[in-house]
């Protein structure tokens, strides 16, 4: 029996994994679009160059035609496979984070090395009701893990949560 009035923490053998917003991937997507056309203008523009060079089977300017498509596909279907690669789970001891298409990253932020937790939001952020929570640790320089996508209320929650002002999100 101990002298400690507290109980121990709710930890369970399985984490319980958590994702993201689905509206993170209108903001992804959206970006690709703004994107897109600086892609196609790039790809123009190199192309032109090299036109004088060597001869290149398309004019300059379809070059860029052609490639703006192609980027804003690939990219529409990377912002979803994205999406599916989120996800976090909040234990007493650490939070866990786990994304990446090709690369695939599991991290672990133990809860007693954090040192403060950011909430922001961009404008299309908040004109989807989303924020970004940024995590920043004892002896790293700059926010360790961004989890992007959440509600408000979710990040607000997980940020008390990790900061130990409430007990979970």
């Amino acid at each position: 029996m101990t002298d400690d009035p507290l109980p121990p923490p709710e930890v369970s053998a399985v984490p319980r994994w958590l994702t993201v917003h689905p509206g993170i991937r209108t903001v992804w997507r959206i970006g690709t679009a703004i994107a897109t056309p600086l892609v196609g203008i790039a790809f123009a523009a190199l192309a032109r160059a090299l036109e004088e060079a060597a001869a290149l089977p398309l004019p300059w300017w379809a070059i860029g035609l052609i490639a703006a498509p192609l980027f804003f596909a690939a990219n529409w279907w990377f912002s979803g496979r994205r999406y599916a690669a989120w996800r976090y789970a909040l234990s007493a001891d650490d939070l866990a984070v786990e994304h990446g298409v090709f690369w695939r990253l599991a991290r672990t932020i133990p809860r007693v090395r954090i040192q403060h937790v950011d909430v922001h939001s961009g404008p299309l952020d908040r004109a989807l009701g989303l924020a970004q929570l940024s995590i920043y640790t004892a002896g790293s320089e700059g926010a360790v893990e961004t989890i992007p996508g959440l509600a408000p209320a979710t990040a607000d929650g997980l940020r008390d949560a990790l900061l130990g002002l409430s007990a979970r999100p």
